[in-house]
C-alpha cells in the first residue's frame, strides 16, 4: 500500500479503480438504515415496498412506508399494540385483501392488520393453541389460507387461518417444528422438532375454496434439512444449499451458498455465504460486522456476478424469545430472525434484523443479463376427457428457443399451439418435455398435464350424498369429526355439520347451512328437504325449503325416528312405536300405522314392509305376505323376491390403502330394475419403498365398473401418497350413490357422474324380468270367480306367464299373466286344508270345539287387520305366479288372498272326519301282548268312554285357557 500512495500515475489510479469494480467487494451502493428499535421479525408488501416489524420486548407492530423509507426516513408510520412477545410476521395477499399477519409465543391470537396505509388491525383471531412461534403462507392471490406453527415436542404442530372468514379452521397437519408453503399454496413443507427433522412434502388434496386444506404425504426423507425456500414458479425449493424439486424427490443441483430468496422478474437467486462457525474467517467477520451477499442463476444453478459485502453489526446480546408453552426434549427455539427479501418491483435485496435496514441493489451484483429459461403452459388447468383442448406454450423470454422433445398421444403443436382431445384411457397426469436454449444455455423442462374426467367441485367432502328424483339436485352433507389429532383440545360443543344442495346442471351450490346436531337421515320430500339430526333417540324431523334451505315446518313424531321416506305426496316417518304419514303440502299428518313390540316395519321403495303387509305409503295394503294371524292353506310361504332388490344398505367402508392389495373393490351397489351391477375399486398402480425412511411411495386410481348387461369400465383419478411402511393410509372419503341412468361417485370434494350405458350406446339394453309388487284383490269376490292381474316390468319378449303349483280351481292366461279363481273350488279347497289342519290339532279330541275356541280370536284379528267382517272362517290362500322371457330368465310372485269359509261347511266336515277316525279306530281295536283282549264287547265300551273322557277334560281345559286369556287381556 505504501507503494500505491507513492504512485501519481493516473493511470494506475483508474486500474486500481477498475479492479476494485471488478471485485465487487465495495459498500459504496448499499444504502443502510437503523430503525428507532429493536424488531424480531420482518415482512415486506412486494407492491408497495412497506416494510413490517415486530417488537418482542415492547408488544408492538411497527409500519414503515416505502416511500418514506426511500427518503431515509425512519420513523414508523403505525404502530399498534398485540399480544406478549411478537415473533412472526407475515405479508399475504388474498383477492383485493392485502394483511400483515403477526403471531406471538405468549398470546393464542393472529393480528390481521391492513397492509395498506393506514395499517388499522382488521381482526384478532383467536387461536386454539398456544406457543405460536410462525405465521407463513403462500403468495398466490387466490389462496385464502394462512399457516402457524404451534406447541412443542411431539405436540408441534401446524393450523391453519382463513382469510376468507378471519377464522381458525384448527389443525392442518402435526408433526411441525417449522414449515414452508410453495408459492401456488399446492404443496407444503415440514420439519419435526427432533433429530433427524425430516425432509418432507405433503400435496395438499383439496380446492382452495374449501373450508380448510388437507394434506397428504407426497416424499419424506429420513434425514435433517436447513429450513426450506420454495421458489415462486413452483418448480423447485432450496433447502441448505440444496435445490431440490418442487415434490423434494430429486435433487437439482448445489449451490455454494443456501438460497434466502428468488427475484421472479429475473433469474437469479440471492443468499448470504455460509462460513464455518469455528474457521478464522468466521471470526473476522464476527468482528467486523460484515454480511457477504452471492447470487446465482435461476437457469443454470452456478454463481454469477459478484460478491456484495454490507456492514452489519447486531448488538443484540439474546436473540432466543420465550417458547409460550412448556419447553420439551426437542431441538425447536424461537429466535429473532434475519431476513433477506428479493425487491422485485425495486431491482434490490433487503437485509433486516434488529433495528438494522439495507438496500442492495442488484446492479451491484453486476449480474450478466440472461432471459429467463422457463415456460408458460396456458390452457392446461381444465383438460377433460373426450373433450378437445386447446393450450399454448411459450416461453418467458422470446429470446428463449422451445423444443418438444415428447408429448402425449394424439396431441397435436402448431407453433406455440397445441392442440389435443384425451381419451377415456388417459386421465392423469400426462408429461410434455420440452428443451429451452438460449446461446450456449439450455434447460430441459416437464410440464405435467392433468387430465380429469369431469367432476363437479363441493364445497366440502361429504359422509353423505342424497339424488333428487329427478336427478338434477345432491343433497350432501358431513360428518362428525371423528379425526381430531392430539393437541387440539376435545373440550367443548360439537362442531356444527355443513347441508348443502348441488345444482348438478350447473355444478354450483344452491344453498347451504349448518345444522347443530350430528345429520342422520336426508330425504327429498316434495319442494322441501326432510332431515333428523342429533340422537337416535330424537323424534324431530326439520322440513327445510329446497330454494334456500330455511326451515319451512318442524314435525315431532310420536317416537324416535328410525327411517324417513318420500311418496308423491305423502314423507312417511317410521319411529319405534308407529309409522307416521304426513302431507306434503299442508303438513298435516294423514294416518298412522301401529307398531307392535314384536314387529320390525320398514320402510323401502316400494312402501312399508310389516309384518303381514306391503302397504302403500298410505297404508293401503299392496301385498298380503306371511304371518298373516290368520289360517294358512300354506304356511311356509317367503316374502316376494321383488321386495329383495335395493333393500341392503350400500356397502361402505374404510378407504384405507392395502400396500399389498393390487386392486381392491371398494364399494359394489346393484343398479336397481337393472340386470347390472357398479363397483368403486381403488387400484395400485406402482409402489415405492423407502427403507431406510420406513415409508413407501404408492400410485394408485379410482376405477369405477359396471358389470352385466354393460360391461365398462373408467378411471376416475390418479394420484399419489407417501404411506408408513407395514402400514395401511388413509386415502379419502368416498361415497357411491346408483340410479337407473347414472353412478354418482364421490370421492373427497369431487362428485362424479358416469352415466350406466353401453359403450358404443347402439344397443338396447334389457332391463332385468321384475313382478311389481301389488296384487288386484286381497279377499275372494262375491261372485262366481275372483280376477287377480299383475303387472310385470323388464325382461324380453315374448313373456310366458304360469302357476308352478295351482291350487284347485286356479287357472292362469298364459300371455296376460291373468289368473282367474273359481270362488266355489278354492273355497271347498281351503275348507279341506282348514279342517285337516284342526283335526291334526285336536289329537283324538273334538275339532269342533277347538275351532268354536279359536273362531272369536281369528275374526277379531282379520276385521282389524283387513278392514271388514267375515261371516264364515278367513282362510289365507297362496298364489304363487312365474313369468319367463325369452332368455329363459324368470321372477316368482307369491302372495296370499283371503277365503271367506261357511263356518257350518267347516263344522260338518270336521263331524266326517271325527267319525271316519272313530271307525278306523273301532275297525282295529287295540292289540295287548299280540292277543285280543278278553271280553270284547266289554272293552270297546270301556275304550270309546275313555275316549270321551279325554275329550271332555281337553275341552274343560281349552275353555279355561281361552278365559285366562280374557283375564290376562283385561288387566293390561
Amino acid at each position: 500500500m505504501t507503494r500505491l500512495h507513492r504512485t501519481s500515475s493516473l493511470a494506475f489510479f483508474l486500474a486500481y479503480g477498475l479492479a476494485l469494480l471488478a471485485s465487487r467487494s465495495a459498500l459504496a451502493e448499499v444504502t443502510s438504515l437503523t430503525l428507532p428499535e429493536k424488531y424480531a421479525d420482518f415482512a415486506i408488501n412486494p407492491a408497495t415496498g412497506d416494510i413490517a416489524a415486530v417488537s418482542a420486548e415492547n408488544n408492538s407492530a411497527a409500519f414503515f412506508a416505502g416511500a418514506a423509507l426511500a427518503k431515509g426516513k425512519t420513523e414508523p408510520a403505525a404502530k399498534i399494540r398485540v399480544g406478549a412477545t411478537p415473533c412472526s410476521v407475515f405479508f399475504k395477499q388474498f383477492g383485493e385483501k392485502s394483511v400483515f399477519a403477526v403471531v406471538c409465543s405468549q398470546d393464542s391470537h393472529m393480528y390481521l392488520i391492513n397492509a395498506q396505509a393506514p395499517f388499522d388491525l382488521i381482526a384478532k383471531v383467536s387461536l386454539s393453541q398456544s406457543g405460536v412461534s410462525l405465521v407463513t403462507g403462500s403468495i398466490n392471490p387466490e389462496d385464502p389460507f394462512l399457516y402457524y406453527c404451534f406447541g412443542s415436542g411431539h405436540g408441534s404442530s401446524t393450523g391453519v387461518v382463513s382469510l376468507r372468514t378471519n377464522r381458525d379452521c384448527g389443525l392442518a397437519f402435526n408433526d411441525s417444528m417449522d414449515c414452508a408453503i410453495s408459492a401456488q399454496g399446492d404443496i407444503a413443507y415440514r420439519r419435526g422438532p427432533w433429530s433427524p427433522s425430516g425432509f418432507e412434502s405433503m400435496r395438499r388434496t383439496n380446492a382452495l375454496t374449501a373450508d380448510k386444506p388437507e394434506f397428504a404425504r407426497v416424499f419424506y426423507d429420513h434425514n435433517s434439512t436447513s429450513g426450506y425456500v420454495p421458489d415462486p414458479f413452483d418448480r423447485f425449493t432450496a433447502a441448505g444449499k440444496g435445490i431440490y424439486s418442487a415434490t423434494l424427490e430429486k435433487k437439482e443441483a448445489e449451490l455454494n451458498f443456501p438460497p434466502s430468496a428468488f427475484f421472479r422478474s429475473r433469474p437469479i437467486i440471492v443468499g448470504e455465504e455460509q462460513v464455518d462457525r469455528f474457521s478464522s474467517s468466521f471470526n473476522r467477520e464476527a468482528k467486523s460486522g460484515t454480511v457477504k451477499l452471492l447470487a446465482a442463476s435461476y437457469n443454470t444453478f452456478t454463481s454469477v456476478g459478484e460478491t456484495v459485502s454490507v456492514a452489519h453489526r447486531v448488538t443484540d446480546e439474546n436473540t432466543n424469545l420465550p417458547r409460550g408453552v412448556s419447553s420439551q426434549a426437542d431441538f425447536k427455539r424461537v429466535a429473532k430472525r434475519r431476513r433477506l427479501f428479493a425487491d422485485d418491483p425495486r431491482d434490490r435485496v433487503v437485509l433486516a434484523e434488529s433495528n438494522l435496514l439495507h438496500f442492495v441493489p442488484l446492479a451491484d451484483f453486476q449480474i450478466p443479463q440472461e432471459p429467463f429459461l422457463l415456460a408458460k403452459l396456458e390452457g392446461a388447468d381444465a383438460v377433460l376427457i373426450n373433450r378437445p383442448a386447446k393450450m399454448t406454450l411459450r416461453p418467458l423470454s422470446p429470446d428463449v428457443k422451445l423444443t418438444i422433445d415428447d408429448k402425449p398421444e394424439g396431441m397435436q403443436a402448431s407453433g406455440e399451439t397445441l392442440t389435443w382431445t384425451p381419451t377415456d384411457e388417459q386421465v392423469g397426469p400426462t408429461p410434455i418435455v420440452t428443451t429451452l436454449s438460449w446461446k450456449d444455455i439450455q434447460r430441459t423442462v416437464r410440464f405435467e398435464v392433468e387430465v380429469k374426467y369431469p367432476s363437479v367441485s363441493l364445497p366440502f367432502a361429504p359422509a353423505g350424498i342424497l339424488l333428487s328424483p329427478a336427478e338434477d339436485l345432491a343433497a350432501i352433507w358431513s360428518g362428525t369429526p371423528n379425526n381430531r389429532p392430539t393437541g387440539f383440545a376435545n373440550a367443548g360443543p360439537a362442531e356444527p355439520q355443513e347441508l348443502a344442495l348441488i345444482d348438478l346442471k350447473t355444478g354450483k351450490v344452491q344453498a347451504s347451512r349448518q345444522i347443530v346436531d350430528p345429520i342422520r337421515t336426508v330425504a327429498f320430500a316434495g319442494e322441501n328437504l326432510a332431515v333428523t339430526a342429533g340422537t337416535a333417540q330424537s323424534p324431530r324431523c326439520e322440513l327445510l325449503k329446497l330454494a334456500d334451505l330455511e326451515r319451512a315446518k318442524s314435525l315431532v313424531a310420536g317416537g324416535p325416528i328410525q327411517q324417513i321416506k318420500a311418496g308423491e305426496n305423502l314423507l312417511v316417518i317410521n319411529t319405534a312405536t308407529s309409522v307416521e304419514a304426513y302431507d306434503l303440502t299442508t303438513f298435516e299428518r294423514k294416518g298412522t300405522y301401529p307398531k307392535s313390540r314384536q314387529t320390525q316395519e320398514s320402510l323401502n321403495d316400494y312402501g312399508i314392509l310389516t309384518e303381514h303387509f306391503l302397504l302403500d305409503y298410505d297404508f293401503q295394503p299392496k301385498l298380503l305376505l306371511s304371518g298373516l294371524p290368520v289360517p294358512m292353506v300354506d304356511r311356509n310361504a317367503p316374502l316376494p323376491s321383488i321386495l329383495a332388490i335395493n333393500s341392503r344398505p350400500q356397502n361402505q367402508v374404510d378407504m384405507r390403502l392395502g400396500l399389498n392389495q393390487p386392486i381392491r373393490p371398494l364399494i359394489r351397489v346393484d343398479v336397481p330394475n337393472r340386470d347390472l351391477a357398479v363397483t368403486l375399486y381403488l387400484q395400485t398402480q406402482r409402489t415405492t419403498r423407502n427403507d431406510f425412511a420406513r415409508s413407501s411411495e404408492v400410485e394408485f386410481e379410482y376405477t369405477v365398473a359396471a358389470t352385466g348387461a354393460v360391461d365398462k369400465r373408467q378411471v376416475l383419478l390418479r394420484t399419489r401418497i407417501v404411506t408408513n411402511t407395514g402400514s395401511n393410509s388413509e386415502t379419502g372419503g368416498t361415497l357411491l350413490k346408483v340410479t337407473n341412468n347414472n353412478a354418482y361417485v364421490v370421492i373427497q370434494d369431487a362428485l362424479y357422474v358416469w352415466p350406466l350405458q353401453s359403450s358404443s350406446g347402439e344397443t338396447k339394453e334389457v332391463q332385468p324380468l321384475r313382478w311389481l309388487p301389488q296384487q288386484s284383490a286381497l279377499t275372494l269376490s262375491p261372485e262366481k270367480t275372483t280376477v287377480l292381474s299383475h303387472k310385470t316390468r323388464g325382461g324380453k319378449a315374448p313373456i310366458v306367464y304360469s302357476m308352478p303349483a295351482p291350487g284347485d280351481g286356479m287357472k292362469i292366461d298364459a300371455k296376460t299373466g291373468q289368473v282367474t279363481l273359481d270362488n266355489a273350488a278354492v273355497i271347498a279347497s281351503a275348507a279341506e286344508s282348514l279342517a285337516k289342519q284342526f283335526d291334526g290339532k285336536a289329537r283324538g279330541g273334538s275339532a269342533v270345539n277347538a275351532l268354536r275356541l279359536e273362531l272369536p280370536q281369528i275374526l277379531t284379528q282379520a276385521t282389524k287387520l283387513l278392514g271388514r267382517k267375515f261371516d264364515g272362517v278367513p282362510v289365507a290362500v297362496p298364489v304363487v305366479v312365474t313369468a319367463s322371457d325369452a332368455d329363459l330368465a324368470s321372477d316368482t310372485l307369491k302372495y296370499f288372498v283371503i277365503a271367506d269359509v261357511p263356518t257350518d261347511d267347516l263344522i260338518a266336515r270336521l263331524k266326517e272326519l271325527e267319525e271316519e277316525r272313530s271307525a278306523r279306530m273301532a275297525a282295529s281295536p287295540p292289540q295287548v301282548g299280540g292277543r285280543p283282549p278278553v271280553g270284547p264287547q266289554n272293552a270297546a265300551t270301556e275304550i270309546e268312554a275313555l275316549q270321551k273322557k279325554v275329550a271332555d277334560l281337553e275341552e274343560r281345559v281349552q275353555l279355561l285357557t281361552r278365559q285366562m286369556n280374557l283375564l290376562l287381556k283385561a288387566s293390561e
